[in-house]
């Protein structure tokens, strides 16, 4: 595998959609522009390291083919001049001139002192507090990317969850991090419960336990069962995530949509309670009425 760092110049090509794909032209310390191919989770001004293979493309070229890349905090001259332009109002004249003014400490400027930018000649004080703004919001950006890239995510998947939710990404991180287990193609629990007690969610909110009780009744259908006794439910939820058990079975028991508890007969004709999700119960009644009709009209078994 090999290694490259520079800025992205440009974007040549955008799929435009959850894959990330992009083709960008990269241009390295020495001055080399490169073309970079594959899931790049970066914007035009940002340093990256790219972890990848180069690929002797007939048509193309010469093209780097990208695996995994790391945003790098932008530094010198190179780096902040290329973050500062993609920023709203800014543009190369004044990113040069607020860089000339400031230097290294240029984001630390933007970020804790913005009216010190009015300085600046061409920012009027109006300007300051919108330039700051649009900075924080790039940052917590990148800051999101970097804190995926802590869970061995893959840049696709980040792409996936960067090209859904948008700007939506912290307040779902924060308050229905579970809804990616559904939303996001290829996210199991185990990585999103991960995401989500780093984001700060409680151990024994209700939400975690939900996801942990339809994660339990997902894994039951996938092998076949289309429901869980109750007790084996409570119990395997209880050791997945370690939470006490009166929690567990007064969420079970508490009702909700997604779930439908019943009593069956066991084969030694004792009753016992059992989970099923919604609509695999209410297929199973489906397909037990119409045997029940063909059976009274004599049609089955012909």
């Amino acid at each position: 595998m090999d290694t490259l760092e520079g800025q992205i110049k440009r974007v040549l090509y955008d799929h435009g959609d959850e894959s990330g794909f992009r083709i960008c032209e990269l241009k390295t310390g020495d001055g080399t522009h490169h073309t970079i191919v594959g899931s790049i989770i970066a914007d035009v001004g940002d340093s990256v390291q790219l972890d990848g293979f180069w690929d002797d493309n007939k048509q193309y070229g010469r093209q780097f083919r990208v695996k995994s890349l790391t945003l790098m905090q932008p530094r010198g001259a190179l780096g902040i001049l290329g973050f500062l332009d993609r920023i709203p109002n800014i543009g190369p004249i004044i990113a040069r001139a607020i860089y000339d003014e400031f230097g290294d400490t240029t984001f630390e400027v933007i970020e804790n002192n913005p009216d010190t930018l009015a300085r600046v000649r061409g920012i009027s004080g109006k300007m300051t507090w919108g330039i700051h703004d649009a900075y924080m919001l790039e940052k917590a950006n990148r800051d999101l990317i970097v804190f995926l890239k802590e869970f061995e995510i893959t840049d696709n998947k980040i792409a996936k969850i960067m090209h859904r939710y948008g700007s939506r990404l912290e307040d779902v991180l924060k308050n229905s991090p579970y809804t990616m287990i559904e939303e996001i193609d290829g996210f199991g629990f185990k990585t999103v419960d991960d995401i989500a007690m780093r984001a700060g969610m409680a151990k024994d909110s209700e939400e975690r336990i939900w996801a942990a009780i339809i994660h339990t009744m997902n894994q039951a259908e996938g092998i076949g069962h289309t429901y869980v006794p109750v007790e084996l439910l409570i119990h395997t939820v209880c050791s997945a995530i370690k939470v006490p058990r009166a929690k567990v079975e007064a969420i079970i028991k508490g009702g909700n949509s997604a779930l439908t508890l019943t009593e069956e007969l066991s084969s030694k004709k004792k009753s016992r309670r059992v989970a099923y999700k919604y609509k695999l119960h209410a297929m199973e009644k489906s397909i037990a009425k119409n045997l029940h009709s063909l059976m009274a009209q004599g049609e089955m078994f012909r």
